[in-house]
């Protein structure tokens, strides 16, 4: 049996701000699907750059690992359809991505507040 060192966490995301982003790493997008947040979706994107487009302003790109791994590009010309898919946020918004740690704690809040744990 492995056993994790104990650890506090904490009752908030800690998110990777965006001037850390480093193009070509991995990062992890949390959602829940109910206001609880004791039900979790877990995404892991591939940070692609800012401003890709003509004419942006503060836009981060982001590309699922899968298709970028396989070695799609958003600049490629006719990719196949359903090959990737690329999403995008403004960079003020609050919080996109999480480095894995960090995602890792979002996921063992869940784990608090499902079991009913005061203050997760």
């Amino acid at each position: 049996m492995l056993t994790f060192d104990q650890r506090e966490i904490p009752p908030y995301g800690q998110y990777t701000e965006s001037d850390k982003l480093i193009i070509g790493e991995t990062y992890f997008h949390v959602s829940y699907i109910d206001h609880a947040m004791t039900i979790p979706m877990m995404s892991t994107l591939t940070y692609i750059g800012k401003n890709l487009l003509d004419d942006e302003v503060n836009t981060l790109y982001f590309q699922d690992v899968e298709s970028y791994r396989a070695g799609l590009r958003i600049t490629d010309e006719n990719p196949e359809p359903d090959s990737g898919w690329f999403e995008s946020w403004p960079e003020d918004r609050y919080g996109p991505v999480f480095e894995f740690e960090h995602a890792l704690e979002c996921l063992m809040l869940c784990s608090l507040r499902r079991k009913g744990t005061p203050g997760a």
